[in-house]
């Protein structure tokens, strides 16, 4: 009961936050704000304190430390744009829900990607990045990134590069460099050291598929051994003389692992 009330109160926040203007909110989310922590109290009170609600723990106090300074303080934080404040909030609205009603998620599935905080993804090695951060990069790139250094898995990189530029009509648009500097920057700051942020996976319930090359140079793939030892419903598969794209050089057996997870459920109900 306590944790919907919590949820509420969070997205009540983030409402009052982009529907009043910026002089007209600060007393209704310091007000908000403190029912909210009122409830956080009460909550951790009566039912105990849970690590799958740290998330929205830490927002509520947030918003009671910020709103709070506004309040008190007439000059006020400084100013940010609307549209951005939206963004945010958005973004911790649904992650809220995901952490909160976790149930309606069924399945995940996790290719190539690690932990917030794990091994080795604050920053590439400077030979990773004259790769990576090339404006115009070529098949030599490709075959690098995401490519074990094999001749069978260059060879693999060879009929994946013929399979992708087959099409010449309605491909998707190639993202811009802003786009790419933006994701590079998102994978630096995640990848911030810090292994206490791995109890948090523990949260996740739902069954699991974490997949992953041996041999992957941009997300390593001891991030997936982290995945899948502490999430606990976790099924792991790594696929052998491969790299990042591994799902590029097993397009086939990916995707066939992809329909047996994925039909796992249906076919035990």
């Amino acid at each position: 009961m306590f944790e919907l009330l919590l949820l509420l109160s969070n997205l009540g926040l983030f409402a009052l936050t982009v529907s009043l203007k910026k002089g007209r909110r600060r007393t209704p989310l310091f007000a908000l704000s403190g029912i909210a922590t009122l409830l956080l109290v009460i909550h951790g009170t009566v039912e105990g304190y849970r690590i799958q609600l740290l998330f929205p723990y830490y927002i509520t106090i947030l918003f009671l430390v910020i709103s709070g300074y506004r309040y008190l303080k007439k000059t006020g934080l400084p100013k940010i744009p609307r549209f951005m404040l939206g963004s945010v909030y958005t973004a911790i609205a649904i992650m809220l829900v995901g952490t909160i009603r976790p149930h309606l998620v069924r399945r995940l599935i996790l290719a190539g990607t690690g932990p917030q905080g794990g091994r080795d993804m604050h920053g590439w090695n400077n030979e990773i990045n004259n790769h990576a951060y090339k404006d115009v990069q070529g098949a030599e790139d490709i075959f690098y990134l995401f490519f074990a250094p094999t001749t069978t898995s260059q060879r693999k990189g060879l009929e994946f590069v013929g399979r992708i530029f087959t099409r010449s009509e309605d491909r998707d648009e190639m993202p811009s460099l802003q786009v790419r500097d933006a994701q590079a920057k998102a994978i630096i700051d995640w990848g911030i050291p810090d292994l206490s942020k791995l109890a948090r996976l523990a949260g996740i319930r739902q069954p699991t598929l974490v997949a992953n090359g041996n041999h992957d140079i941009m997300v390593p793939t001891v991030n997936s051994y982290l995945l899948a030892g502490h999430i606990p419903n976790a099924e792991l598969m790594i696929y052998p003389d491969a790299n990042h794209g591994f799902l590029f050089q097993y397009p086939h057996e990916f995707a066939e692992k992809v329909n047996a997870f994925l039909n796992e459920e249906a076919s035990n109900a």
